[in-house]
């Protein structure tokens, strides 16, 4: 469960990266009904917004950067992480592209559990994958793990994104 942290910056301010990760972590508590969240009022809570949910093409969650995959690592590492605030079914989507003669490697994980299909771009090409996973609850952490043979620095992921079928609460995305 994460935990809820009470911010104060001033408007306009950088944010450190530690406060970076304590906003992030702060929506998570809230959904969580962490002790200290703000709790949503209950008027504002409709019925879809309980409901799990169920693959379509409507995007909660995106990280649109282009995520160099760094050429220290030759087994999965994580790359992406959403934090689910419902159950349900998901359609994962992302874009990888591999260097000539070398081929690059992506897998949806569970909370650091292999789940999904590995999949795999190579020689110079983009290649586009979804997968809709079910069996979610909420606070489980959807993960994009990838890793490269013959690493350089030309190995690309991007527009790693999360979508359902009806429109619903957007979901914040973390790249490492």
């Amino acid at each position: 469960m994460a935990n809820w942290t009470a911010l104060t910056f001033a408007y306009g301010t950088l944010l450190t990266s530690t406060q970076m990760t304590q906003l992030f972590d702060n929506i998570t508590a809230a959904f969580e009904k962490a002790s200290g969240a703000p709790v949503l009022a209950s008027k504002y809570i409709t019925t879809n917004m309980y409901a799990d949910y169920q693959a379509g093409s409507y995007m909660i969650g995106m990280i649109e950067q282009t995520i160099l995959d760094p050429s220290s690592f030759s087994s999965y590492h994580e790359i992406a992480r959403f934090t689910l605030p419902k159950g349900g079914t998901v359609r994962c989507q992302w874009d990888m592209h591999a260097e000539e003669g070398e081929t690059i490697y992506g897998r949806i994980y569970r909370n650091s559990v292999a789940i999904g299909v590995q999949r795999y771009a190579q020689h110079h090409t983009w290649s586009t994958y979804y997968e809709d996973i079910s069996s979610w609850t909420a606070g489980d952490r959807l993960q994009l793990y990838t890793y490269v043979t013959n690493p350089s620095n030309n190995n690309l992921i991007h527009n790693i994104s999360i979508r359902v079928a009806s429109a619903d609460f957007a979901v914040c995305g973390q790249a490492f």
